[in-house]
């Protein structure tokens, strides 16, 4: 199911960073509720890193998904 987004290009929110390490991000789109459904995992800024923070909401596109759960 979830592969149907690749390729796309979705706007998201910013949750923070990431659980498992600081090199990644975590962040939703507008489809996807807490608790309930996954979350999308950032590992490229293009050189805005320095700029971003939590709470912004960002363009990104999808690349790659994974099973939930």
């Amino acid at each position: 199911m979830n592969k149907k987004y690749i390729g796309k290009k979705l706007e998201v929110v910013l949750e923070g960073a990431h659980e498992d390490t600081d090199l990644l991000w975590t962040a939703r789109f507008y489809g996807q509720a807490p608790d309930v459904d996954g979350k999308i995992i950032i590992n490229d800024f293009s050189d805005k890193e320095s700029e971003i923070k939590r709470g912004d909401f960002i363009n990104i596109e999808v690349t790659e998904v994974h099973d939930y759960d």
